[in-house]
């Protein structure tokens, strides 16, 4: 629909009107729903005061800012206008007199509040908007990461207190971490300290996903309070993910510069403390985490594990250090199954040799598997004969050179598939699934 404006009204004053309507990105514009309805008022209006003088009023209808004012007839441009005919002149004079005034007071209400809207937004940036709008962390992630290091410090503080065997670790840097002195905290289990932390933060990444849903469900009455909830836990989860990130920046180092830096079950706990911390700070803006609070309480998150782990393990003693073992050799106490005894007859004759240490708990557990009768057939190469001496890196027996990769139990079958030397990943094999590699290269 056109919109018009009288031929005598200046041309800045007629810029001042149009940028009232159409206005920069930044101030919000008035909204169709009132330009609509002010289009409806002033409509309606001209053809009631049509309609009181007894003429009629053609379906034209012209649109200018402000309402018709009082005595011009007149318009600029080509565009339509109200055409009424009536039988009494002055009547219908007089009637859309009154109707204009009244579109007049109308229309200059609403721009006065349109105006006052656009002073308001006025100076407003879209992007200071979009920043102004409130972040969650990715409580999903949060609450599988926090379950997963559950799981694996749970693991770890049963192998810590005794209540399983033997750590299921493919290095053999796993247990002496564990059993060093760095592996208790104030005479804790420290993997029970992370099982608690890691624990609260699966709890409060599910919480944070209910009160998500909450807000989802219901925008009303319930939103606040989801909002408020989700802040909350935000808050509590900030402080938390950063003081395990914190902890676990200390343990690599003492991992690395202390105890060799041998130990997966470590760089995973690493590995999920920081990716908890990251995901946590994700969900906060940027204005929000360098407000004196919260960058108080984190920096004093991170540092606080730093210092009293720290001062707990001043006395605590290196992993690598000089080290001299006498050779024991380890006496294999089970007995043989019929399908151990069987296993260890093929491996024989495949000319099948297990490269072990006196010192290897893995190599220990190997032997133990088949039992004393099987064991006894088996080609066992000792690779530490004369004791071990950490200055001199053993010093190994010639046969296990070259024939031992990174870790023991070492599995070499010579008469492998073409004649050709199978070597097996190193680690402990259970009896099954020495048969089982037996018979997949047809050696059974």
């Amino acid at each position: 629909m056109p919109v018009l404006f009288p031929s005598s009204m200046s041309s800045s004053r007629m810029s001042m009107s149009v940028q009232r309507y159409f206005i920069p990105v930044r101030v919000r514009a008035p909204s169709m729903r009132g330009i609509s309805s002010r289009l409806s008022t002033r409509a309606t209006s001209a053809t009631s005061s049509g309609a009181g003088s007894g003429g009629q009023c053609s379906s034209h209808v012209v649109v200018r800012r402000g309402g018709a004012r009082p005595g011009r007839r007149r318009f600029s441009g080509g565009g339509s206008r109200l055409v009424c005919s009536s039988s009494s002149s002055s009547s219908s004079s007089t009637d859309n007199k009154d109707s204009t005034e009244e579109s007049s007071s109308a229309s200059a209400e609403s721009d006065s509040s349109s105006e006052n809207e656009a002073d308001a937004w006025r100076g407003v940036n879209v992007d200071d908007i979009q920043d102004m709008e409130p972040r969650s962390p990715p409580y999903g992630l949060v609450a599988g990461v926090g379950a997963v290091g559950a799981v694996e410090t749970l693991y770890l503080t049963a192998v810590k207190v005794g209540l399983l065997g033997s750590l299921a670790c493919p290095t053999n840097g796993c247990e002496s971490v564990v059993a060093s002195d760095w592996g208790a905290l104030f005479g804790v289990p420290l993997p029970l300290f992370g099982f608690a932390c890691y624990s609260a933060v699966a709890a409060l990444g599910y919480a944070g996903l209910q009160a998500k849903a909450n807000e989802d469900e219901s925008e009303s009455s319930s939103s606040s309070s989801s909002s408020s909830s989700d802040e909350s836990i935000k808050n509590i989860l900030l402080p938390l993910s950063v003081t395990m990130a914190g902890a676990s920046t200390y343990l690599m180092y003492a991992l690395f510069a202390k105890l060799g830096g041998d130990c997966p079950y470590c760089l995973a706990s690493a590995a999920l403390s920081f990716t908890l911390a990251a995901s946590t700070v994700s969900g906060f803006q940027a204005r929000e985490l360098m407000s004196g609070a919260k960058a108080t309480i984190s920096t004093l998150a991170f540092i606080l594990p730093i210092a009293i782990l720290g001062v707990a393990n001043l006395d605590s003693e290196p992993i690598v250090k000089d080290i001299s073992l006498p050779y024991r050799p380890v006496p294999v106490e089970t007995e043989s199954s019929e399908l151990a005894v069987e296993v260890a007859q093929k491996l024989s004759a495949a000319h099948a040799r297990f490269y072990g240490a006196f010192w290897c708990s893995h190599c220990a557990d190997q032997k133990q598997f088949f039992g004393k009768d099987a064991f006894t057939k088996i080609d066992y190469v000792e690779c530490f004969p004369n004791g071990y001496e950490s200055k001199l890196k053993g010093p190994m027996a010639p046969a296990c050179n070259g024939n031992v990769d990174n870790g023991y139990p070492q599995w070499v079958i010579e008469d492998g598939p073409g004649g050709k030397p199978l070597r097996l990943s190193p680690g402990e094999k259970s009896v099954s699934e020495l048969e089982g590699i037996l018979k997949r290269n047809n050696l059974w």
